[in-house]
């Protein structure tokens, strides 16, 4: 699932990931699958268990910094995985109000689509997004080793060797949950930004069992806190753009994202699920 991120005004809020948490992420051409996914029968493995569904998550302001404006942070975010054939589809809304001690309050509406070829051939994603009362709308498509934007920008990025989609790499992820290693590093295209890809440094925990936030059969006792590092494209720096912690199951859903952006943390907890089909395939 892709994560919403503030600006460097720290006043603008990706996806789900990879997958995009990711997601973020959580969210690359014919004939070069191992290029993009390290282990394909791996991804494979780990697709098997995905319960393709649609979320929602209450957010809330978690911590400030002392030196930080932000007093308030709350909104939700929908959140939407399917199982699209030959390809996932994932759709992700956020609503979030920033509140800051100026008395100043800063709305933020965001949706983000997008569809990944499992064979990693392909990746598309559509952005509309009002900060502030400014909107922003553009499309991009990702092949051939090459991410091509159309909107009010026309720009064309060179993605490096290795970059993998949100949805393959959170794949990736939960493989490492069950079998290692549990510590991952690769850059992720997720076309949330008008960029190249970034680097996410990710760390696996060993799992945990807790009780689930809500009553569904599609939560599971056992769960796997991952620890995700964001820099930004071409970033020099060694200190991450933020940092993001998410509560992972096997089948695909998150329980709880925890991001980190310095100056104030924000946690992103499930209040709603529903179970989708499989596609027809």
């Amino acid at each position: 699932m892709r994560r919403e991120t503030p600006s460097a005004d720290r006043t603008r809020p990706h996806t789900v990931g990879s997958v995009s948490w990711v997601a973020r992420v959580s969210v690359v051409a014919a004939g070069l699958v191992a290029f993009f996914i390290p282990d394909a029968s791996a991804a494979g493995g780990a697709a098997d268990l995905i319960q393709p569904h649609r979320a929602v998550y209450e957010a809330k302001l978690l911590r400030t910094a002392a030196n930080t404006e932000v007093i308030g942070v709350e909104g939700r975010m929908a959140f939407e995985w399917r199982n699209d054939c030959e390809g996932w589809g994932v759709d992700q809304i956020y609503l979030l109000s920033f509140s800051y001690a100026s008395g100043v309050g800063v709305d933020i509406r965001s949706s983000y689509n997008t569809w990944e070829a499992k064979d990693g051939s392909r990746y598309t994603a559509k952005v509309d997004r009002d900060r502030a009362g400014e909107r922003e709308v553009f499309s991009v498509e990702a092949a051939d080793g090459e991410a091509r934007f159309r909107g009010d920008r026309e720009e064309v990025f060179e993605l490096p060797a290795g970059t993998m989609f949100p949805t393959a790499h959170t794949l990736a992820l939960l493989e490492r949950a069950e079998s290692g290693p549990r510590f991952f590093s690769v850059n992720v295209f997720d076309g949330s930004e008008v960029e190249t890809a970034s680097l996410i440094s990710a760390v696996v925990g060993k799992s945990q069992t807790g009780p689930p936030p809500i009553t569904h059969a599609a939560m599971t006792p056992a769960y796997w806190p991952m620890q995700l590092a964001f820099f930004k494209a071409n970033q020099t720096e060694s200190v991450p753009d933020f940092e993001m912690r998410i509560d992972l199951q096997l089948n695909g859903v998150a329980r709880e994202l925890v991001i980190d952006y310095g100056e104030f943390t924000v946690a992103m907890k499930l209040k709603e699920l529903e179970l989708l089909g499989g596609g027809g395939c």
